[in-house]
């Protein structure tokens, strides 16, 4: 059988870093076409298609009947759509049924009727400007609410018409059509690259497929160093497209987190199934432990084991020889997934910046392994939708030490539940 490929191992790792660099920014070239084919052209900027503009909705807490009609009058008018609840009960009923975009909420709500009802609320939507209908309040008094409870801004009850609030609301909404168009820009672009990672992806298929039938072709013998040139480029370029296929998926709409129970033990038995195809041969050990064995964790099972997979790939890849660890730590109120290597660590330059989205060594030790940093920022996107923090670090013996928080309770039974949150 003829050797497998002519070109030394580090001809072919200069191969395939050349093309990644090159199928990303073939990718990106095709994006940025796809997306200007999909636009009309606005002079020299691109506008989106012209959509009906939703309504901005508001929903009114408490205060007296008097004033919220007259609030609610006012708002209409200007062509907003309004909710009313009478007390914090009936506001967090109707922020979990229906889309709420703006609160306007009556002090004595907070004051005397639930303190924790924005915490409450925010839980459901954090992005939702909050505007406090208030008494007279001193500019001392004002500026402690604003930043206390985070406030778009707070209406003074002294005022005689709406004017203040609909300027307030105003204000908010504008803010909120802002963060509607920048999503939707978002989501587009995202969609588009999945479209493009998925062609490409099946594109890629075809051309291994075709290598593999040229490499049990005896007559293709002469041109055997073609052939193994070509499967190491297609491989690299197919695990790039493939993990830029997972990051649009990720900011696509529709993406959901479910709440379950996970089995801990049975999550790192996974990880050494996953440990032993990256490592193949080389002298490497990965080495799993839980400090509270049998104990069963709450979060989206599935995106946890994404997160720890990507993060377990960056470390083995990183590491030439030598040991790769995760220990997970079992406390009261947080689980730690906590993943050391012994590579060539992280620079003290290189460090804060680590955790950017897709960020790359530059003029640093780990700046020769390949890669475009696309692991990272996918366990980075993953780690915000669970709720998870992710953190790394210079190991003192050597090496990168990662560290996902994930803020759950460990317990050793599995409770039988399920959520889906949106």
């Amino acid at each position: 059988m003829a050797p497998r490929s002519t070109v030394p191992p580090s001809d072919h790792g200069t191969l395939a870093g050349n093309d990644q660099q090159e199928t990303l920014v073939a990718v990106s070239d095709l994006l940025d076409r796809e997306e200007q084919r999909r636009l009309p052209r606005c002079g020299r900027r691109l506008a989106a298609p012209a959509a009906p503009i939703a309504k901005i909705s508001v929903l009114l807490v408490g205060g007296q009947h008097d004033r919220v009609a007259v609030d609610t009058r006012q708002l209409a008018g200007e062509g907003h759509r309004v909710l009313t609840a009478a007390d914090s009960a009936a506001a967090l009923d109707l922020c979990a049924r229906e889309h709420v975009d703006i609160l306007v909420v009556a002090q004595s709500v907070i004051e005397t009727g639930d303190p924790e009802f924005l915490r409450r609320a925010r839980r459901i939507d954090d992005a939702a400007p909050v505007i406090l209908r208030a008494g007279a309040v001193g500019a001392e008094d004002r500026l402690r609410l604003m930043r206390a409870l985070d406030l778009h801004g707070i209406c003074d009850d002294a005022d005689t018409g709406s004017s203040g609030l609909l300027e307030l609301v105003a204000s908010a909404a504008s803010g909120v059509r802002r963060m509607r168009s920048a999503r939707a820009a978002h989501e587009l672009r995202a969609l588009i690259l999945a479209k493009f990672c998925h062609e490409l992806r099946n594109a890629l298929h075809v051309i291994r497929g075709y290598s593999e039938i040229l490499r049990a072709d005896p007559a293709a013998t002469a041109v055997e160093d073609i052939v193994g040139r070509l499967e190491v480029a297609s491989g690299a370029a197919l695990g790039l497209t493939q993990d830029y296929l997972d990051l649009a998926r990720i900011d696509a709409p529709g993406v959901t987190v479910r709440q379950e129970a996970v089995d801990i033990d049975a999550l790192l038995e996974d990880l050494r199934t996953v440990s032993r195809r990256h490592i193949g041969r080389r002298p490497v050990q990965f080495i799993a432990d839980v400090s509270f064995p049998g104990a069963f964790v709450a979060t989206d099972g599935e995106k946890l084991r994404a997160i720890l997979a990507q993060l377990l790939a960056n470390a083995i890849k990183f590491t030439s020889s030598g040991e790769v660890r995760l220990t997970v730590h079992c406390a009261a109120r947080r689980t730690d997934f906590i993943l050391s290597d012994a590579g060539p660590g992280i620079s003290p330059e290189a460090l804060p910046n680590v955790l950017d989205p897709l960020y790359q060594f530059r003029n640093d030790p780990a700046a020769t392994t390949p890669g475009q940093g696309v692991g990272l920022a996918i366990a980075l996107r993953l780690s915000a939708l669970i709720g998870a923090a992710l953190t790394a670090q210079s190991n003192t013996r050597g090496g990168a030490v990662f560290t996902l928080s994930l803020p759950t309770t460990a317990s050793r039974r599995a409770e039988p539940f399920e959520r889906t949150l949106h």
